[in-house]
């Protein structure tokens, strides 16, 4: 596995002040971890986290980068750096919760991503996994797949005012050699504002309502309804992504990717939220 503690610090240092919360927090801060002084500003103890996974000693590095989540830092290296970590010790589900959350920060990340195919290798229900298109279609993933959200929406606001203000020079031009040039951007930037349309909407509508999760428990039974008594349907592993659908209780209704006809109900512990 490829692990770029240099430039995930550097990044971090950098882009950590953006992410940190600077409402009021009427709650007691969490407690700070063994082997952290209570002086420590967040990029110092991102620094030592990174010092202590560097030196074996996970735990403590796994304390530290765990901290800073509780106290609010939403980071995509923050979170890959967490993956790492429980990877390295073991916790396959919990790594590929990190994982995922990473990858909608740093979607271009060729570490993260190289980390994420290594780690889902050893995924134990691959007839489970969403079928991977090529052609035309896995293009176009591809394309959606390469900004996260906020880049999606900058990028949508761009070339809306490039479109529509080549479009108006268009119309309002009489010249026909200026129309002639201005004929293929005006084609060009309409298709790629209809793409980035519609690839920005679906991310927005699946983050905003699509509900994922990850199975954190080595294997567990799905059953056929929220009883434990109830007969089981089937039985997923540790990693295995799923989709919830409902809620009672503690039990969850899960559906599997792009399989609606495998569901049934989990106790909540069992999966983890993305």
């Amino acid at each position: 596995m490829v692990y770029s503690s240099r430039l995930i610090v550097a990044a971090l240092l950098l882009t950590i002040v953006v992410f940190q919360t600077g409402s009021a927090n009427t709650q007691s801060p969490p407690a700070i971890p063994d082997g952290y002084g209570s002086t420590l500003g967040r990029d110092e103890i991102f620094h030592l986290a990174n010092e202590y996974y560097r030196n074996g000693n996970l735990d403590k590095a796994l304390n530290g980068y765990l901290y800073l989540v509780e106290l609010g830092v939403s980071n995509g290296y923050l979170f890959y750096n967490l993956a790492n970590t429980y990877f390295r010790n073991g916790f396959l589900g919990e790594a590929i919760v990190w994982y995922e959350r990473a990858s909608r920060y740093c979607p271009r990340d060729r570490d993260l991503q190289l980390n994420f195919e290594y780690a889902k290798s050893n995924l134990l229900d691959e007839e489970f996994r969403a079928p991977a298109y090529g052609g035309t279609v896995g293009f176009l993933q591809r394309l959606h797949r390469l900004l996260n959200v906020r880049e999606s929406v900058i990028g949508l606001l761009i070339l809306t005012w490039l479109f529509f203000a080549v479009l108006i020079a268009l119309l309002l031009i009489r010249s026909d050699r200026w129309k002639s040039w201005l004929r293929l951007p005006c084609w060009l930037l309409g298709i790629a504002f209809v793409l980035c349309l519609f690839s920005t909407g679906w991310k927005i509508y699946h983050y905003e309502f699509v509900v994922e999760a990850i199975v954190v428990e080595s294997a567990v039974e799905v059953k056929t309804g929220p009883n434990d008594s109830l007969s089981t349907s089937f039985s997923i592993h540790e990693g295995t992504k799923v989709r919830v659908v409902q809620e009672q209780g503690d039990w969850r209704r899960i559906v599997l990717p792009g399989e609606s006809s495998f569901n049934g109900w989990v106790l909540e512990k069992a999966i983890r939220i993305i």
